[in-house]
């Protein structure tokens, strides 16, 4: 047993370095440091990211103060509700995708392993029919307690160096715990900022101070670790919604014998728009869900139901109305 969950996680990498390195004296120097300590500059940066995109605001204001003198506010806990998660298993070694419900304050200890989310507990749902599950199962984490990632912001990534809109796709980046960060802390640069150390004094330079995101982009599902500023951009910025509309208007003026592998490109990003709305949909009905009002807010099986994903029966009272019953907005004859 741990006294604490701070203690928890340290064992958990003492563990992971000694059986890496074949050592028992694990210098706790070699600890990463947790993405998610550093969530409300990372998605701030995200949003006002994006280079000559960045130049104008977008509707919500999230490009406001986009100079790097400039403080992001820190995010709330419930920021993550509706934000999607992958945490990997060693039993059956694969990831399980779920999404975030919930939130409450932990409330079993004094000490936790350090981020700006340490001391609250997350309802995640993974849900039936994927990941070999047949039924849906929740479960209250603790996130840096796990080998898991948090898709926190929706972008424009840049995944390619093509001219203007073309080399730009939605994502989403993704911050990683301590125990997610371990097994590929050697393949991150610290000299540049891409990953910070727990108990160690940072490199005195101005490419620690950047941003750095594991982000995946949407339809091919290929991965890329980003840049933020430079590299991504919200993705309701305005600038880039000008931009996909003039490429539009080229492509149609332009002669069928010149467009070749633009039919092509563009389809793909049209899949790939169509599953960043789809992400985005989801969020917000998760959310909405998590604010439904409530009677009795410490019922045991508050906010549960009993399949969110089902239709449910249809029922009906007589066989020959069952044709009126499931079309009603039909005019029947006879």
């Amino acid at each position: 047993l741990f006294s604490s969950s701070k203690e928890y996680v340290q064992h958990l990498l003492e563990v992971r370095t000694q059986e890496e390195i074949g050592e028992e004296n694990v210098d706790a120097l070699q600890f990463p440091k947790s993405e998610l300590t550093r969530l409300s500059k990372l998605h701030h940066d995200a949003m006002v990211g994006g280079g000559r995109f960045a130049s104008n605001p977008s509707p919500s204001g999230r490009n406001k103060g986009s100079s790097d003198s400039s403080k992001p506010p820190k995010l709330r806990p419930d920021f993550l509700i509706g934000k999607a998660i992958q945490m990997y298993c060693p039993n059956g070694n694969q990831y399980h995708h779920g999404r975030i419900v919930d939130f409450r304050e932990a409330g079993h200890c004094n000490e936790f392993w350090p981020s700006e989310v340490e001391n609250i507990e997350y309802l995640v749902l993974f849900p039936a029919g994927s990941n070999y599950r047949k039924k849906p199962h929740r479960e209250w984490l603790i996130l840096e307690e796990h080998s898991l990632a948090v898709g926190t912001s929706l972008i424009w990534g840049q995944a390619s160096n093509k001219k203007g809109i073309l080399g730009w796709r939605p994502a989403t980046s993704w911050l990683r715990t301590s125990m997610e960060l371990h097994p590929v802390r050697a393949e991150l640069s610290e000299h540049q900022g891409q990953i910070h150390f727990m108990d160690r004094s940072p490199p005195n330079n101005a490419e620690q101070n950047k941003s750095w995101a594991l982000c995946k982009f949407l339809a091919d599902q290929h991965h890329a670790l980003l840049l933020l500023r430079d590299e991504a951009v919200d993705y309701f910025s305005p600038v880039l919604a000008h931009q996909r509309h003039q490429r539009h208007l080229q492509q149609v003026g332009m002669p069928a014998t010149k467009k070749g592998s633009d039919v092509l490109d563009r389809a793909k990003l049209e899949l790939s728009i169509g599953a960043a709305n789809a992400e985005w949909i989801e969020q917000q009905r998760v959310k909405e869900w998590q604010r439904t009002p409530q009677e009795d807010a410490v019922h045991p099986r508050v906010l549960t139901l009993q399949d969110e994903t089902a239709l449910g029966p249809i029922r009906v009272s007589k066989p020959d109305k069952v044709e009126r019953l499931l079309s009603p907005s039909i005019e029947m004859k006879g």
